[in-house]
């Protein structure tokens, strides 16, 4: 038990691997501190008397494997690699009251299988939930514009994210692996999609809506055998090399082209 003000100090229990619970008993602290627990293998309940607490900083429960569950934080606000490595997190996270997701703020959290996301939220970060092999479903973020590199990498159980028909970018390896991901909502305003994005999307059915892109990078398709018909692509300047590799039912690609195409590469 402890028992401060305004912040949990950073490295307050860093690395401190026999530490099986914690209550903070903090009455007006609002935010736990960078690598509070970092490293705390063993601690596996956490629990906050009094929830106003709003941030979570960078490496505050990084490597906390065998944490289970989550007080009803408030949050606004969570810092890079905050819970990264808490593979033992399970069940619904709801963080619709946060704003800010850092980087890899939830990578590797092998047990997380649904997250509802604040409306507010516009982007994530990097590898925000990269390798959250059970997450099923991502609620709220309608008005997401930027999805980051490799931000949903790896989760292979993925079937509901969030309506991007606000999205102008796609990151590379956004998507890699996403395996059992059928569709993806966006709209006209989306003008790239990064190398890789949707690589091993083996059952995505349908391209995200491509009449405005620009650049469609490498092998951004990869191994997306349930694809049958893409296009129009009507904007394209450039397209990457080994876009549509191994994507084995496609029968048909429609380039309407409004300028000179730059770069075109086709295998397989």
């Amino acid at each position: 038990e402890f028992d401060t003000t305004g912040k949990t100090p950073d490295y307050l229990l860093y690395g401190l691997t026999s530490v099986t619970k914690v209550v903070d008993k903090s009455t007006s602290s609002t935010s736990i501190g960078n690598h509070s627990f970092d490293g705390c293998t063993a601690l596996t309940d956490y629990s906050a008397e009094n929830n106003v607490i709003s941030s979570v900083g960078e490496y505050a429960f990084h490597n906390c494997s065998s944490l289970k569950t989550l007080p009803a934080f408030n949050l606004t606000e969570i810092k890079n690699h905050a819970f990264d490595g808490c593979r033992s997190l399970e069940g619904s996270l709801d963080f619709s009251g946060a704003t800010s997701i850092g980087d890899s703020a939830f990578e590797n959290c092998a047990s997380i299988t649904e997250i509802t996301l604040s409306d507010s939220v516009n982007e994530l970060g990097s590898s925000a939930f990269e390798n959250c092999v059970s997450l099923v479903s991502v609620y709220g973020a309608p008005n997401l514009s930027i999805i980051k590199d490799c931000t949903f990498y790896g989760c292979r159980m993925l079937q509901h994210i969030p309506d991007l028909s606000n999205a102008i970018s796609i990151g590379g390896y956004a998507f890699c692996n996403c395996a059992s991901l059928t569709t993806i909502t966006t709209s006209g305003s989306l003008n790239s999609i990064g190398s890789h994005a949707f690589d091993n999307c083996s059952s995505l059915l349908i391209t995200p809506d491509l009449t405005n892109i620009s650049l469609v990078d490498d092998y951004a398709f990869e191994g997306c055998n349930g694809l049958s018909e893409v296009g129009p692509l009507n904007g394209c300047a450039a397209i990457g090399e080994g876009v549509f590799d191994g994507c084995e039912n496609l029968s048909k690609i429609n380039l309407t082209f409004k300028g000179e195409i730059e770069e075109f590469h086709l295998q397989s």
